[in-house]
């Protein structure tokens, strides 16, 4: 799962897969920080472009981009952003933003409890 949050309209968008994401947010638009990329459990993401994205007059190519979650990313989680989001798209019952909460703080709580701790990449 792959939440994209979109920055003009705050919106945030539930995908089942990075695929989805990529093919719905267009690339000269992630370019421009028109969308923000956050893994299943909150974490930030960040589009690494294989083919820039590229305006030249009215033309505009998308390029090419993948996701990968930044470990080192100074960038806010995406419960902290979780209050300024104005719409959820998403399929229920993760269609508003106390479920999306609700999911995150139950996943962070669950694996303090358990003594777990993410995966480096998610780290």
């Amino acid at each position: 799962m792959i939440f994209a949050y979109a920055t003009d309209e705050r919106t945030l968008m539930i995908f089942p897969t990075e695929n989805d994401a990529v093919r719905y947010c267009e690339g000269w638009d992630v370019s421009e920080g028109g969308w923000l990329f956050f893994a299943a459990d909150g974490s930030p993401m960040e589009a690494i472009f294989s083919e820039p994205a590229s305006k030249n007059g009215w033309v505009i190519s998308h390029g090419f981009y993948s996701l990968r979650i930044n470990a080192e990313s100074e960038k806010t989680q995406l419960l902290a952003l979780l209050p300024q989001v104005v719409a959820v798209q998403g399929e229920a019952p993760l269609n508003t933003v106390a479920a999306i909460e609700g999911l995150l703080t139950s996943r962070s709580t669950g694996m303090a409890a358990s003594g777990l701790r993410p995966p480096a990449a998610a780290r």
